[in-house]
């Protein structure tokens, strides 16, 4: 393994600079030359959680470090789609999604998993990767499967609390599982874990070096953000709706997201809401550098990225969440910070209240640790694979 420095907190490799040196010169051309048969294979999908990280590690990779960085993941599925938005090499493979209730598609499974597996035996010939990075998704099992067959080193990063089954499962074949919450330690007992926090869009770091803490002197005593995605998320809206008018002195910034853009029409017409359907992560740091409160679902990276901005957080978790990983992020967060506030869906009705308590709520700076992000200290371990994995 190649040796491993800490400067700071933030680790390096000998001769891999830092996210933070590249970022603050904006000279990606200055990065030295790497081997030139390293090539990481990433495996997710299904899901923003998934997908997103794999996003910004390809970019990482290979815009700034010039190491090939192909994406192995569900064929037509969201993942295909973002693979070819950003221009990713990208090897398509059955996906295996098992229905809890009857169906008779779960009695085609074992075809459609021995279909899945030979996919990923021939993506895995043609990469040739030196190690593979997985997220989670419905191709992560038969790429795992195949990569301990293979003699491929495979790296997970379990974001929740309660891990999903499938990462649950890929974990016994990997070599090491990196961990957003150190407590998922124990789902497992047989695989070398590392805990390195949540997987941060380097956008939210950028954003906060460049732009010093400073409020805004508009009379608002304070301001929430309101980021809840578009997925079960009707009820909140409803519920924020018969509070807004009711607190002229406090401002709400509102994203919709593309499920609930019906409700853009009732939310415009308060004064003191600013309302999009949809916010870009360099919005959405605007967002969250200008608020003191946000009202967020309790997905992993959702909550890191508050903390981060020094929000206090008002959490209500997704109530069809798997394993209700959403409501144990939540308590996490509160053993963090008990000043947060854990509201489930059956409790919406109190969101009145609970914004009443905190009218007067004024962060004083921004938060986390800007550092060293997951991804950086998950690079190491993945760029000191042998070169030439085996065949």
């Amino acid at each position: 393994m190649a040796e491993i420095a800490c400067i700071g907190d933030a680790y390096a490799v000998p001769g891999i600079p830092s996210m933070a040196k590249i970022s603050s010169t904006g000279d990606a051309s200055a990065v030295p030359e790497l081997p030139p048969m390293a090539k990481i294979a990433c495996i997710g999908g299904g899901s923003g959680g998934h997908i997103l990280p794999i996003v910004m590690l390809h970019d990482r990779l290979k815009h700034s470090l010039g190491i090939d960085c192909v994406w192995i993941g569900e064929a037509g599925g969201m993942d295909e789609n973002k693979a070819r938005e950003h221009q990713i090499e990208f090897y398509p493979v059955q996906g295996l999604k098992f229905r809890r209730q009857f169906s008779f598609r779960n009695l085609l499974q074992p075809y459609f998993f021995l279909k899945s597996l030979f996919q990923s035996y021939q993506a895995l010939t043609n990469i040739q990767p030196t190690a593979i990075f997985c997220k989670g998704g419905g191709v992560a099992l038969p790429v795992g499967i195949c990569a301990r067959i293979m003699g491929i080193p495979l790296y997970v990063h379990e974001s929740d609390t309660i891990p999903w089954l499938t990462n649950r499962v890929v974990g016994f074949f990997a070599k090491r599982v990196f961990l957003g919450f150190a407590g998922a330690a124990r789902f497992f007992p047989r695989t070398p874990t590392e805990f390195v926090g949540q997987w941060i869009d380097p956008i939210f770091t950028e954003y906060i070096a460049s732009h010093p803490f400073a409020r805004k002197a508009d009379g608002y005593s304070t301001r929430i953000v309101v980021q809840c995605g578009g997925l079960g998320s009707t009820m909140i809206f409803e519920q924020l709706l018969a509070c807004v008018a009711k607190f002229p002195n406090v401002h709400f910034t509102v994203a919709l997201g593309t499920l609930n853009e019906h409700f853009f029409e009732r939310f415009a017409r308060y004064p003191n809401v600013y309302v999009k359907k949809w916010f870009f992560h360099e919005e959405l740091a605007g967002a969250y550098a200008d608020a003191d409160i946000a009202i967020v679902r309790a997905a992993a990276t959702t909550l890191a990225e508050c903390e981060l901005f020094g929000l206090r957080i008002v959490m209500v978790p997704l109530g069809i969440s798997s394993f209700d990983h959403q409501y144990h992020n939540a308590v996490e967060y509160r053993k963090i910070n008990p000043g947060h506030v854990l509201l489930t869906e059956s409790e919406l009705a109190d969101l009145e209240k609970v914004i009443e308590s905190l009218k007067d709520f004024r962060k004083v700076s921004y938060g986390g640790d800007t550092e060293v992000s997951a991804m950086e200290r998950v690079l190491p371990t993945l760029l000191s694979a042998p070169t030439h994995p085996n065949p």
